[in-house]
Order: structure tokens, then C-alpha cells, then sequence
């Protein structure tokens, strides 16, 4: 798989993963959840996921604007809950979760160890000549 091949791939994964967050957010409610942990652990699983895929494909000097842009995506969807959704509220302490999963994700990638999806192409890469 050539560089530009390997990044459609992981674009489409994290354009995925973006989906299913959206429509897990603005899906109408049947039955409320019964469990708020459960509901505080997806929202923190789902923005660590999503940060650490996307932080695969950038470069270290701009994991900052990652974070920013998951960040934005929680704030716009506990909003478009709270005003465009009859079967969901916003919540701010589900925005706070979600800032909580991309701030583990930071801590995991920063110090130069995003783009680790670049690196593991290479290596793979390496690994085939052989």
C-alpha cells in the first residue's frame, strides 16, 4: 500500500468514526439510559478513540489543532442536543468527559509521538523489502 493509499485509508476510519459519534450523539433516544456511567464512559472512550486514530496522520506540531477540532465536534454536538434534538439534552459534564478522553489521548501521543501512523507505514514498508 503506497503513503497516499495508506492516508485515504486512515482519513475514511477517522471520517467513520466521526459518523458514528454524530449519529450516536443526535440519534433519537428511545428509553433513557438508566446507567450514567456507562453514558460518561462512551462519551470519554469515544473522543480518546477518536483523537488517538487522528493523531496517527498528523504531524506532532499540530496534535494542538486536533485537539481543538475534537473539542469543537463535543462542544457542536452537546449544543445541537441541547437546541435541535427533542429526545437528547445537552450536557456539560459529558463535554467535560469528552475533553477528559482527548486530554488522555494528548498524553499518550504528544511529546513527537503523533504521526505513529506514518511510522508504523515505514516500518511496515521496511518489513516486506525483507
Amino acid at each position: 500500500m503506497t503513503g497516499t493509499a495508506f492516508r485515504r485509508l486512515w482519513i475514511g476510519l477517522i471520517a467513520l468514526l466521526v459518523a458514528v459519534i454524530i449519529g450516536g450523539s443526535l440519534w433519537p433516544m428511545g428509553v433513557p439510559s438508566i446507567d450514567a456511567g456507562l453514558d460518561k464512559f462512551e462519551h470519554f472512550f469515544s473522543y480518546l478513540i477518536l483523537m488517538l486514530i487522528s493523531s496517527g496522520i498528523v504531524a506532532p506540531e499540530r496534535l494542538w489543532r486536533l485537539s481543538i477540532r475534537c473539542f469543537l465536534l463535543g462542544l457542536g454536538l452537546e449544543l445541537a442536543q441541547a437546541f435541535w434534538t427533542e429526545t437528547r439534552q445537552g450536557d456539560w459534564v459529558d463535554l467535560l468527559v469528552n475533553t477528559a478522553g482527548i486530554l488522555t489521548a494528548w498524553a499518550m501521543v504528544g511529546g513527537g509521538r503523533a504521526g505513529w501512523a506514518q511510522k508504523l507505514e515505514s516500518w511496515l514498508a521496511r518489513r516486506r523489502q525483507t
